[in-house]
């Protein structure tokens, strides 16, 4: 267990790092203006990250280990059948929380960062895909669990990246989202339905 002066300092340089995400891409942030922004020396910076991209894997931790938290409450909560098909709506309900509460970088649509999206988009991948994994007992993808989850992450990102750049609210693109999914899931265009 770290000891709390640790955890206090990498918990402000992670939201230091959030805060400055807000209005610059990833590529265009220093350790310096990290340190000044966080009013921690270089040194202490160092003490705990060899690089922004150390500490960037560091937040994605954190967020990941939240999201896998509010995931299996979600579950005990709504699905106590272990329906596959709520799993899913579930583990949905989670990426859209990485995407508008979790990381700033995809309020804005404009913005290319191509580091922290590649880095989020593989996080994510790996999260649903042990979703997939473990869904597939009662659903039986018709193609590999690979290919479906890319499908699935790619269809689903590309399509709030859509609805987010026609300025509609989370709220109504949660919705449409989760029956989109839904709708998908439950069909036999992925999965053979016995």
């Amino acid at each position: 267990m770290e000891d709390k002066r640790v955890q206090k300092t990498k918990k402000t340089l992670r939201n230091t790092m959030l805060d400055l995400l807000e209005s610059k891409d990833f590529e265009d942030i220093s350790v310096t203006e990290l340190c000044e922004q966080a009013q921690i020396s270089r040194i202490t910076f160092y003490s705990h990250y060899s690089d922004k991209y150390e500490l960037i894997n560091d937040l994605f931790e954190n967020i990941i280990n939240d999201t896998t938290a509010f995931y299996y409450a979600m579950e005990r909560e709504n699905n106590p059948a272990h329906d596959p098909v709520e799993s899913y709506c579930n583990l949905l309900e989670c990426i859209l929380d990485i995407c508008y509460n979790k990381l700033p970088v995809f309020a804005n649509t404009g913005r290319r960062d191509s580091y922290l999206i590649y880095s989020t988009y593989q996080y994510i991948m790996k999260y649903v895909r042990i979703v997939m994994e473990k869904a597939s007992e009662k659903l039986r993808p018709k193609f590999p669990v690979d290919k479906t989850t890319s499908f699935i992450c790619n269809g689903i990102l590309g399509y709030v990246n859509i609805c987010l750049s026609e300025k509609n609210s989370p709220d109504a693109i949660r919705c449409e989202v989760r029956d989109l999914l839904r709708s998908l899931i439950s069909s036999d265009v992925l999965f053979y339905q016995d």
